[in-house]
Parts: structure tokens; sequence; C-alpha cells
């Protein structure tokens, strides 16, 4: 869905080859030089992690499909060892890589994506080697200095962390977080941000830790306003009060809960959990709650309906367990509406 975090970025350095032994004459010769590496907090599949922007030059001399490759080390000798299988050369050290393409007078640049829960729980210090290659020839070398945060900031500090922070705040001084509610947090976060099973697994472990904090308002309000942009506030709301409902309970406690929240961020009043909405809102919705992409046709939308409601048919749920029959029958009721809204739009189109 495109939720962009504020985060925290910035340029990691010069290039520090000249600290590894390099230069006074040693120093290899490369046709393309490696500028800079800049970094910022972000979404991917596999949940938060880094977004990272590496510049060459000269554009020139960097052809079509030339990569760049990244490693992380704890030193110039000892590289780090990938927490995830996606993530890792073939000696099992941490790398990415992506393309070069994107241009900008004498420069190329590659952006390339680095989700924290492909790192081991390292932190500190530690050096990123950045390498242009083409094919089996190496074009460009650099080091570059780099601290990490421990796992646990790395992960809060997010989209996915405020918005579980923000779902355990709300629920918890009133009563403990139910099997359905988590599971509800867990799919919907999988849903917004588009994550594999690795991302579900990070979002499992954000509302476990915060269930464990037990985070008051005035934490959770911070994380959304540190972590989550303007025009996703509306998507928060939205969020905690499909988290509320789930539990089959939405009470005016929880509403007063989001209403307070929405003030504190700005959002605007809210209506019984959800923001006011013009009705182009709620046909937006719809379209996302039968996961389609808004203009979608009539006969996309009633395909769209049957596979859903094959999936949540309370008897394809009946063996599972409670929570899941629980979660399933809001989202039914979720699904049944949002197909009511968008036929009764598309109607006569």
């Amino acid at each position: 869905m495109g939720w962009s975090g504020k985060g925290i970025g910035g340029v990691l350095g010069r290039g520090i080859a000249h600290l590894l032994g390099a230069g006074e004459g040693g120093e290899e010769e490369y046709p393309v030089a490696v500028d800079a590496l800049t970094w910022t907090r972000g979404m991917g599949p596999s949940g938060p992690g880094m977004c990272l922007t590496i510049e060459v030059s000269p554009a020139r001399r960097v052809r079509d499909g030339a990569q760049a490759l990244v490693w992380l080390q704890y030193d110039e000798d000892c590289y780090v060892e990938a927490a995830l299988d996606d993530y890792a050369d073939s000696d099992g050290d941490l790398c990415v890589a992506g393309e070069l393409g994107e241009r900008d007078g004498d420069a190329s640049r590659a952006q390339l994506y680095l989700p924290w829960a492909a790192l081991p729980s390292i932190k500190g210090d530690c050096l990123c080697q950045v390498s242009v290659v083409d094919g089996e020839e190496v074009l460009g070398n650099q080091w570059f200095e780099l601290t990490l945060p421990n796992r646990a900031t790395r992960e809060v500090h997010s989209a996915m962390g405020a918005l579980a922070y923000a779902a355990a705040a709300m629920i918890q001084p009133a009563r403990e977080l139910s099997e359905s509610e988590a599971y509800a947090a867990t799919r919907l976060m999988t849903g917004y941000f588009e994550l594999d099973e690795v991302g579900q697994e990070v979002a499992s472990r954000l509302f476990a830790r915060a269930e464990r904090k037990r985070p008051g308002f005035e934490k959770a309000a911070r994380l959304v306003r540190d972590e989550i942009e303007p025009d996703n506030y509306s998507l928060v709301i939205d969020f905690l009060g499909e988290v509320a409902r789930a539990a089959g309970a939405f009470t005016s406690r929880d509403q007063a809960f989001i209403q307070r929240l929405a003030d504190a961020i700005g959002a605007g009043p809210t209506r019984g959990g959800a923001p006011s909405s013009t009705s182009e809102d709620v046909v937006v919705r719809s379209f996302r709650t039968l996961e389609l992409e808004p203009g979608a046709r009539l006969d996309e939308v009633r395909a769209a309906y049957r596979r859903l409601a094959l999936d949540y048919h309370p008897d394809k749920v009946e063996t599972l367990a409670a929570g899941f029959r629980e979660y399933a029958t809001a989202r039914m009721q979720a699904i049944n509406e949002a197909y009511q809204v968008l036929k009764a739009h598309l109607a006569g189109k």
C-alpha cells in the first residue's frame, strides 16, 4: 500500500578505504567511484528495514545491468553472517544487491532494501562495503562507516511498531489482548504492507512485544507521530477500529481512545471508530477490503467477493481456534458491507 514511514536517515560517511590500508600508492584503480551511501528507515515485504541509496560516478562508465552489492562487516576481515537466506551470498554472509539504473547528471544510483530481520543481533559500529559489478568485472569498491541500533529499537521505531503499540495502548488498560485481536492485527498489517512470511513473523513479534511493554497513550501517540506520515493517519484510525472489532466487542472506551488519538495526531473527528468520511473515502476503503485497486470493474468486484467469501465462510473456519473464527466472522461482515457499497457505487457503470 504505499505506507511511508518518516524515519531518520543520513549520509553514512565518506569512503574510508584509506583506513584499511589503501592509499599511499596501494589503492587499486577502478573505472567507477562509489561516491555516497545514504539511508533511511523504511518498510518492505519482510518488515522494517533500511532503504539504502548508492551513488556512483561517472554514469557513462556504468553499463545497463551493472549492480551495486552491499556487505556488512564487523571489521575489514570479518563479514556479518545473514539471518535470512534470501539476504546471504554463497558464503552465508549478509549481502544485498540492486541494479544501478537511475541517472542524474554524471551520477548513477541504485536503491536497495535490507530488512532488519536479516541482521543478527548486532549493534554499534560496523563497516559497509559497497562493490559495483558488471558480470564478473568489478567496476568500483568502497567502504563506509555505519552505526546500527539494537534490534528492539530498530523494529519498534517503524510504522508497524507504531501500529502495534497503539493497539496495545488501546486494549490493555481495560482487558488482556485476545488471540483474535493479535491475529487481526497481524493480518491487517500483512495487507497494509504486503508482508511476506518473514514480515508476518516480525509483525507478530512486534505485537507480542507491545503486549509485554504495556505502553501508555503518550508513548503510542508519539510513535504514530514519529513513524507514520500524516497522509496515512486515517489508516491508523481504520486499523485500530478493525482490531477492536475483532474481539466482537467494540466498546465506548475503544472509541474514546481512537478519538483521543485522532485529536492528538490531527487526524480529524471520528465516527464509530472510523474517520468521518466522504462517500469517496468509503468507496476506496471498500475496494481495499476486497483486495482490489480503486477503479476495478463490477465483474472484478463480484469475483473478489466470491473468492473472499469462500475463504472466510464459517464452514471453512469451524475447525480453527476460537480467535481465528472470531476474526473470520468480523472479516466476513466487512466483506459483505464492502460488496454492498461497491455494488451501489458501480451500478449502471
